[in-house]
């Protein structure tokens, strides 16, 4: 696995709702996907379905890191809200 690769999400807030995060696969933001590989210089585009046994693992990662900073941001909002 190259260690020169970026995940990108889009994090937002609203008020009412607080901060999220949505891989930007999700959206029109970044087409191309969101892994960007350096070794590479290009934008990965992978999934799970993929036949390619590396887009299918890079989409595993992607959806890990996901899950990590979407679970980070429940709390940091959990946190906010028995602040307030």
């Amino acid at each position: 696995m190259p260690k020169d690769l970026e995940f990108h999400y889009v994090v937002s807030y609203r008020e009412g709702i607080g901060w999220d995060v949505s891989p930007d696969t999700e959206s029109a933001l970044f087409t191309d996907g969101t892994i960007y590989d350096w070794d590479k210089n290009e934008w990965v585009v992978s999934w799970t379905d993929s036949e390619d046994e590396q887009e299918a693992l890079l989409d595993t990662l992607d959806l890990s890191h996901y899950r990590m900073l979407k679970s980070a941001i429940n709390l940091m909002n959990e946190g906010a809200v028995s602040n307030a």
